[in-house]
């Protein structure tokens, strides 16, 4: 019964005739569409493939239109569109991943968001085509699109987010929609003089650099050119608006405001590189932040501007702020903050020798002058030795000067190499040209120390056991000059001693050449030059000491001294790097030595009383150098003095 009731409904619906508009699905096709007026209309599509060719006629229909969505997120990488087509609805191939597309001339207009979120690279729009619709190719891969001559609109962001470096924009263009072109990659650009306005962010984020604004543009609304790299602009007497942020964020120079501009509104000219500014006769109004982040150094406001914006004129390098009328009031965020990279602004003031601050709940009079105070900023330059002995850091050092090179560190076993800026030790600071700029870091860089060989004389190694000589004869002076040696000694009092120890090879110098006369001894190069001049046999157990690492450079130095009995430490510390004082180089030479300790009687004033005296009996130290205090740093040159005494006592030299 039921197989009867089906049979018999679709021969009903095969005879009876229908008299409304019909729409068909072509089972044997993929597409689906309505008809109008004998033609079709493509509505949609049910087939699987990525690449489609749409029919140029369905059923003896011709194909004339497109519908709204018709192939919205089908995943079509390529598709043709027959001639004959003549619309092509809203959203029609949004969201595919279309690389290209041909439109073809029988097509005049382009509705919104027809081809937006594909993958389209190049484009040429007919010129049957005379409108565009909102947003219609956004957010594709653009580099290349060729517009119709006769195009006379496109919608508000029909390209926004591609990658269009140029454009070329028709005549029959007669305004510029908002977004049309934002966040493209566009570096010049020249509108046509069939344009009258500018939209809401037309340019907004490309990389232009130049714009040719035509004499019939009367407004430019705001973020229109914003976050570009434009260095120049010309704005036509035509205009007269220009609204919020327009020419923001840009790296303007120069720009010419005309006298047709009667207000200018918030942020227009922010964030950009402006060092002056002419404002017309024609300005009332400044808005908030108009000028803010630039460079300007000296502004004269005209006499017919009646109100400024909060922070207008922030973050600039003003000296001097002129009004030429009078204004009721100024905040103080109008002109606060200026920067000057090498200054820190401290106050506004109402005269040049900057004696009376300016009062900002004043009223401001005509032809009034403000001034600018700065100080200018100092600068730290800190040393970090690397393990050498402390550098002081430089302090208070003005901006954009050179500094002088302080003297240079010392490390046991190890010559100084200079100072470098980083602390990889790649480039190095040269204090002859070499600028402060900011707080800085120096790091110093050093090599392992490896002396000459000096054939002149190689010092005999010594025993322990060393027997006592005669005293000194006279004041051991040496008689004949000998050769020189270093660079920093000439005319010092140890300049002949000096030099005829490292005749020797008994002491060095620097690497530079110095030998630092003045500088002082620390306890671990001692403990170096004894080693290199004694052999000592080992009397008693190796002790570590805390502060002495093993891979200390004195490390197996202060070992051997240690157990040959000549040095203790205290409390399980050496202080190498501790500066040597007198009363511990007369104990150390006295044991290194085995000098006889002289006979005293009665209390010792000192600890190191007995080896002092000891050494000064036999005209080793002087008399007057412990006067100076035993407990004195030792200089290289006093060392090398007590040293020669010594060497000549025991008839080493």
């Amino acid at each position: 019964m039921k197989k009867i009731v089906g049979v018999i409904l679709v021969i009903a619906m095969l005879v009876l005739p229908i008299s409304f508009n019909k729409v068909y699905a072509d089972m044997s096709s993929e597409f689906t569409y309505t008809v109008s007026n004998s033609t079709a209309i493509i509505t949609g599509y049910t087939g699987s493939s990525s690449d489609i060719i749409i029919p140029d006629e369905i059923d003896g229909y011709p194909v004339t239109g497109i519908g709204n969505e018709a192939f919205i997120s089908k995943r079509l990488t390529s598709v043709i569109i027959p001639e004959g087509v003549l619309s092509i609805g809203s959203s029609a191939f949004h969201s595919n991943f279309l690389t290209s597309v041909i439109i073809p001339e029988s097509v005049t207009s382009i509705s919104d968001r027809v081809f937006a979120w594909n993958n389209i690279v190049d484009l040429v729009i007919p010129n049957s085509v005379t409108s565009i619709g909102d947003y219609a190719f956004s957010s594709n891969n653009l580099s290349n699109v060729t517009l119709s001559n006769n195009i006379t609109f496109i919608g508000t962001g029909a390209f926004f987010m591609n990658n269009l470096t140029t454009i070329i924009l028709p005549s029959s263009l007669t305004s510029l929609s908002p977004s049309v072109f934002m966040s493209n990659k566009l570096t010049n650009v020249v509108i046509p003089d069939s344009v009258t306005s500018i939209g809401n962010g037309a340019f907004h984020s490309n990389e232009l650099i130049s714009v040719t604004i035509p004499d019939n543009v009367t407004t430019i609304e705001e973020n229109a050119f914003s976050i570009n790299n434009l260095v120049d602009v010309t704005i036509p007497n035509s205009v007269t608006t220009i609204e919020r942020d327009a020419f923001s964020n840009n790296k303007l120079v120069n720009v010419t405001i005309p006298n047709s501009v009667t207000s200018l509104a918030n942020s227009v000219f922010s964030n950009n590189e402006l060092t002056s500014i002419t404002l017309p006769n024609s300005l009332t109004q400044i808005g908030y932040n108009t000028f803010s982040y630039n460079k300007l150094s000296n502004v004269t406001i005209p006499a017919s501007v009646t109100s400024i914006g909060l922070n207008a004129f922030t973050y600039n390098s003003l000296n001097t702020i002129t009004f030429e009328g009078s204004l009721t009031s100024l905040d103080a965020s109008v002109i606060a903050s200026q920067t000057k990279q090498e200054y820190t602004f401290e106050n506004w003031y109402s005269d040049e020798l900057l004696q009376a601050a300016w009062d900002f709940t004043s009223a401001i009079d005509a032809n009034t002058t403000l001034y600018a105070q700065y100080t200018p900023n100092t600068y730290t330059i800190s040393f970090n030795s690397n393990g050498g002995s402390q550098v002081i850091d430089l302090t208070d050092i003005n901006y954009n000067t050179t500094i002088t090179e302080p003297v240079a560190p010392t490390k046991s076993g190890y010559v100084f190499g200079g100072w470098y800026v980083d602390q990889e030790l790649t480039t190095t600071w040269n204090f002859n040209t070499d600028i402060v700029t900011e707080d800085k870091t120096l790091f110093a860089k050093w090599s392992l120390y490896n002396p000459p060989f000096v054939p002149p004389y190689v010092p005999p190694v010594v025993e322990q056991e060393v027997e006592d000589t005669e005293d000194i004869k006279s004041e051991n002076e040496p008689e004949a000059p000998v050769e020189k040696y270093f660079t920093d000694i000439d005319g010092h009092w140890a300049e002949n001693i000096i030099n005829r120890l490292a005749q020797k090879g008994i002491l060095h110098g620097y690497e530079n050449g110095r030998y630092g006369p003045n500088d002082f001894i620390q306890r671990h190069h001692l403990a170096l030059l004894i080693n290199r001049l004694i052999k000592f046999d080992a009397i008693r157990e190796a002790v570590s000491f805390e502060d002495v690492p093993a891979n200390h450079p004195s490390y197996s130095a202060i070992l051997n001294l240690q157990q040959g009995g000549v040095i203790d430490g205290y409390k399980n510390s050496f202080h190498p790097s501790g500066q040597l004082t007198l009363g511990e180089l007369a104990k150390i030479l006295v044991n290194a030595f085995n000098i006889e300790q002289a006979n005293i009687t009665g209390e010792n004033p000192h600890w190191s009383y007995l080896y002092t005296q000891t050494l000064s009996e036999l005209e080793i130290i002087k008399e007057e150098d412990i006067e100076n205090g035993v407990n004195k740093p030792v200089t290289r040159a006093l060392l090398a003095d007590i040293l020669y005494r010594l060497l000549q006592y025991k008839q080493l030299i």
